[in-house]
């Protein structure tokens, strides 16, 4: 049995100016927070693993992202953006994940997937139909119907982590095509 799998990104928990940014229907950050956790705690079951592709928090009360990181249900695993660069240093931030990489191949059943903050036009295994999984776009990227590739953060997907089940769901209506040489061998 496979393991109740999300994918999420770009939280930018506690950053009042990602809802300007972003144009995100919260009156404030606080508000952001609260409907952030509730739709991840809403959506995920405590026995799933979450992927948080990055950009996890902007508060500069690294307690208070701590705090709202143990509220969130399941085990979290974190892929970093560029706006966890300075969290990544503490020790209890760092805790708050089972496993932290910039860049993460993993296998969900039959499918091939890469994970990283930043979109990829090729990937491992691309050229052989693996997904790859980001955020720091903020759904500004036009999605491409011929690359298995889609933005998985919280502006792309109202506000809430997507399951393994809607990832397969999105891309079986992609129509797939290599970019590169290495499709020539298929």
């Amino acid at each position: 049995m496979i393991q109740p799998t999300y994918f999420t990104s770009d939280l930018h928990l506690s950053h009042e100016n990602i809802i300007k940014y972003s144009r995100r229907p919260f009156s404030n950050a606080k508000h952001m927070n609260e409907s952030l956790i509730e739709n991840f705690n809403n959506t995920v079951p405590p026995n799933a693993i979450t992927y948080i592709v990055g950009d996890v928090s902007f508060d500069k009360d690294i307690g208070n992202t701590i705090s709202m990181l143990n509220q969130l249900n399941g085990k979290l695993v974190l892929i970093s953006g560029n706006h966890d660069r300075r969290n990544l240093k503490i020790e209890g931030f760092r805790k708050c994940f089972s496993s932290i990489h910039e860049l993460i191949d993993i296998k969900i059943d039959t499918y091939d997937i890469t994970l990283c903050h930043y979109a990829l036009l090729t990937w491992n295994k691309s050229h052989r139909g693996a997904l790859m999984l980001h955020g720091h776009s903020h759904g500004s990227l036009k999605d491409d119907p011929n690359a298995l590739r889609i933005d998985v953060g919280v502006d792309c997907h109202n506000y809430t982590p997507i399951s393994f089940t809607q990832v397969k769901d999105i891309m079986s209506k992609k129509t797939w095509a290599p970019i590169d040489h290495h499709g020539a061998d298929l």
